[in-house]
């Protein structure tokens, strides 16, 4: 009998908030509940990633929206991907090799009377090459974890990846503008990107740079965390 152990990893992406004072207009484009898994096997570990984009920014900026669509990677459509992640986790672990991935996108329509939206990213993967056994002890390097895909990385005409430089820049310059002008009914903004606070004067610069497959935040060792 071959016996599975399961490790599960939950993080928090903050990608941008946009917090606004009075509450009652507070707008966001944040993830809700994501969560970095592994279960361990014999011969792999099976990684499953699952990230859940909100958006409400379209209160503040009616022109943009995330794209609406959905479509699903794999197979012969999903090797480019695989290629860049298993770059990506060879800088943290240079012998691993990622196999079987399969990934989903799923982003609704704009709601009319919300203006809000999701934008979900879910994906899975084979990962070889990060296990040894001594002495009858399966170990793990879990060193991995704090992975980074810089590259672009398209689900059909949409990017899930950079989704700062393709879909945020342009609503973060009007929405600063929008800041720095004091009009309309909003008295203050708080704007956090990546939980550090952003001036307006900055908010465009640090927006753009936001890509969804980067789990640098996740560098300390596990047997650290609390």
């Amino acid at each position: 009998m071959v016996t599975r152990h399961e490790l599960t990893f939950t993080i928090l992406l903050v990608l941008i908030i946009l917090s606004v004072v009075p509450s009652i207009h507070q707008t966001n484009a944040t993830d809700a509940s994501p969560d970095l898994g592994a279960k361990l096997f014999p011969d792999f570990v099976q990684v499953s990633v699952n990230l859940h984009v909100f958006q409400n920014l379209t209160q503040l900026e009616p022109t943009f929206t995330f794209p609406q669509y959905n479509a699903t990677l794999s197979g012969d459509n999903s090797t480019t991907m695989a290629s860049d992640l298993q770059t990506a986790i060879r800088n943290q672990a240079p012998q691993a090799t990622v196999t079987d991935l399969t990934l989903q996108l799923v982003s609704t329509s704009a709601s009319n009377s919300a203006q809000s939206q999701w934008f979900n990213v879910s994906f899975q993967f084979h990962m070889g090459g990060v296990q040894t056994v001594q002495n009858g002890i399966q170990r793990v390097d879990l060193g991995w974890k704090s992975f980074n895909v810089p590259q672009n990385v398209s689900v059909g005409h949409v990017e899930i990846n950079n989704i700062g430089q393709s879909y945020l820049y342009q609503p973060a310059i009007a929405i600063a503008a929008l800041e720095r002008s004091g009009s309309g009914s909003v008295v203050s903004y708080s704007n956090i990107v990546n939980y550090f606070r952003v001036t307006p004067p900055n908010l465009a610069s640090r927006t753009v740079r936001i890509n969804l497959l980067n789990f640098t935040q996740l560098l300390s060792p596990v047997d650290t965390w609390q």
